[in-house]
């Protein structure tokens, strides 16, 4: 599916999604470490409270993705199309936060 999505997206979409310099083996190897995530995540859907370590490492992973992305981003709609739905992935998690933002704010 990744590979499906990096060889589509550029057809449809153009050059809006593709950040410079181009380096397919690096897009490659992020869009499968996210499939691995959403697959891990899947698992641990049945019982949250149990992995709470793991959902700790995604919300820290991705907020830290997306304002590497913001630093890095050569286009305003780089901004809006690949820098807010990662850093979403990253602060959305925690208005749903099972055991409290505050815990999770003082864990860190």
């Amino acid at each position: 599916m990744s590979v499906f999505v990096i060889t589509t997206v550029p057809i449809i979409f153009g050059d809006v999604f593709l950040w410079a310099p181009r380096n397919l083996p690096t897009e490659i190897m992020l869009a499968s470490i996210y499939l691995a995530m959403g697959i891990v995540m899947i698992v641990v859907a049945k019982n949250p409270l149990g992995q709470k370590s793991f959902i700790d490492f995604l919300i820290i992973a991705n907020l830290l993705h997306g304002l590497i992305m913001l630093v890095a981003a050569q286009h305003p709609l780089q901004i809006i199309l690949d820098v807010v739905p990662v850093g979403a992935m990253g602060l959305l998690p925690l208005f749903i936060y099972p055991w409290g933002l505050r815990n999770f704010l003082r864990n860190i």
